[in-house]
């Protein structure tokens, strides 16, 4: 099992796009407590996982369209929070800002957190 290890810093909005930033800005607020996401929150010392998966694309021409136009040509990714039974997800963001997203989090933790999603997002270690 990976866990997130926790960073004594925390990431910068640099590398984010001011798309991403403003995303963010609407969807994504970090405090001392908790996580927010779309208003609903859970506190750090609560969270139980994170995840970061790839957001899945149509095949075909309307598939192909839709990543080239709206995105950019990048592949897009969902990142889920769980505590217990409860679940935050933000669908759709670029790399950068799920790596913002996920740093942030291992930055606030204050437990061990179980982390499944692509090796490059932030540093885990086997527990």
């Amino acid at each position: 099992m990976q866990v997130m290890v926790p960073l004594s810093t925390a990431p910068k909005e640099h590398d984010l796009s001011p798309d991403d930033v403003q995303f963010l800005q609407k969807h994504f607020a970090p405090t001392n407590y908790e996580i927010v996401v779309d208003g609903q929150g859970i506190e750090w010392s609560k969270i139980d996982e994170v995840e970061v998966a790839k957001a899945a694309r149509a095949g075909g021409p309307a598939g192909w369209l839709i990543k080239k136009t709206l995105y950019a040509g990048q592949d897009r990714y969902h990142v889920g929070v769980y505590s217990g039974r409860h679940e935050l997800v933000l669908p759709n963001v670029s790399l950068p800002a799920a790596k913002y997203v996920v740093q942030t989090i291992a930055y606030y933790a204050r437990n061990r957190i179980r982390y499944t999603g692509p090796e490059d997002i932030t540093v885990t270690a086997e527990a």
